[in-house]
Order: C-alpha cells, then structure tokens, then sequence
C-alpha cells in the first residue's frame, strides 16, 4: 500500500508539474510581425495643411505575455521606414518669401508599441482580438525632406532633394521675412524643423488563425492616432495619422 500511494503521489507530481509547463508556454508567445501603413499629416495650424498619403511598413518581433487565459501585456520591437507630407502656405528665408512648399519629411525610426490585448476563445481555429495602447516611435537617423519648390535653395534642384531637415542653420526662420535680419535670425525656430520623436494613440483589431499547437498566423488593421505635436515652430502644430494592415507568425 505504502509503494502504490507512494507511485499515485509521484504520477500525481509529475502530471501536476507536466500541466503546469504546458500552462506556463501558453503564457508566454513571440512573434514575427509586419504592418503596412498609410500616413497623413493633420495640420491644427493655419500656415500648414496636410499634402497627401504616404506610404510606409515596420517589421520586427512581437511579444505577448499573458496574466490571465484571454488577457495580455503586449510589446512590439519595430523597424519603420517612412515618410509623411506638409505643405507651408509660405516659408521666409532671409528677404525672400516661398509660397506653398510641399516638404516630404522622410523617416528611419525604432517604434515600441505597448499595449494591453484582449482575445476571444477559440471559435474553430480562429481567436479574435483587439488591442489598445501607445506605440513610441523615436528616429535614429536625422529626418531628411525633400522639397516641391526647387528654387527655395537656389539653381541646384539637387539641393532640394533629401536634405537633412533639422542640421541646416538658416534654412527657414519661423518669422515674417521684413522682421528676420543677419543679427536677430538665431532668436527664431525654422520653421521647417520636426520632432524626432512621435507617441501615437494606437488601436488595432485582426484575427489568429491556429496551423498547429501554438503556431498562428496573424492578421488585423491598425489605428494610430498622433497625440503630439511634430513641428518645433511656435505656431505651427500638426500630427501624424495612419492606418495599418498587420500581418506576421505567432508561436
């Protein structure tokens, strides 16, 4: 009797810790993903406006770690590469005033979206999912822009194409040209510069579809809403927007 409930307690043990490890690698997913983006720029000041979509694409690792069966705490590391355009009503540079320049600012960027996910139980092989948080985007490599009117920069057009936006002193004052001089033009803002750093909003809704054991593939639409402000100009306010279509792996 001792040797047979001695055996129960062990089996009892080791399904107990079996379970246990099966429980603990559903708690924890990594994954490959992917989102395709349309970017717009929302101009809240009168001297800008929004000048079209643009396209961009971020891809990197997921990770989902879960707290309870249906609840998880997610993290993205993600490579962005894209651009967003404005169009300034007038731009001062020196004694000379520039109407309507289209700047088409250029982006290479780590984003980190962090979010709280929530998903349905299985329903056949698929779950279905939301998610809401904010998704910090930080450039390490100077934003460049290119320009819709050539001769801002002289007879060069070559000077208007990829420049680097917030390294070029004296580019564009934030100021009216009859009041910028040689002697006072380094108390104003250029008024062309971008923050390097963006924080959008971000909401997203898809779908798992289960291959095999943990394996699933992913799919879904993405919302980021920019809650600050990418012009450095006093006066000049405007955000960036974009929709996504999310695609990747998960284990």
């Amino acid at each position: 009797m001792k040797k047979l409930l001695s055996t129960l307690l062990i089996l009892c043990f080791a399904l107990n810790s079996q379970a246990q490890n099966d429980t603990d690698e559903k708690k924890f997913h990594l994954g490959l993903l992917t989102v395709s983006k349309l970017n717009w720029f929302t101009a809240e000041s009168k001297n800008l406006s929004g000048d079209g979509v643009n396209a961009g694409i971020s891809l990197g690792l997921s990770f989902d770690q879960f707290f309870a069966k249906n609840y998880a705490f997610s993290v993205e590391l993600l490579h962005y590469s894209g651009s967003y355009s404005v169009m300034a009503d007038s731009l001062s540079q020196k004694s000379n005033r520039f109407g309507d320049v289209g700047i088409k600012y250029k982006e290479r960027a780590f984003q980190i979206p962090i979010s709280i996910k929530l998903r349905t139980g299985e329903i056949g092989y698929w779950r279905y999912f939301g998610q809401i948080g904010i998704a910090p985007l930080i450039n390490y490599r100077s934003i460049r822009a290119d320009y819709s009117n050539t001769g801002v920069f002289g007879s060069n057009p070559d000077d208007a194409i990829d420049r680097f936006v917030n390294e070029n002193e004296n580019d564009f004052d934030y100021a009216d040209a009859s009041i910028v001089s040689d002697d006072n033009r380094r108390y104003f803002l250029e008024e062309d510069n971008v923050s390097a750093l963006r924080v959008p909003l971000m909401v997203s809704a898809g779908a798992e579809w289960n291959l095999s054991g943990s394996t699933s593939i992913i799919m879904g639409i993405r919302y980021e809403y920019g809650l600050l402000n990418v012009m450095k100009a006093e006066g000049s306010v405007g955000r960036i927007n974009s929709f996504g279509i999310m695609a990747g792996v998960r284990f």
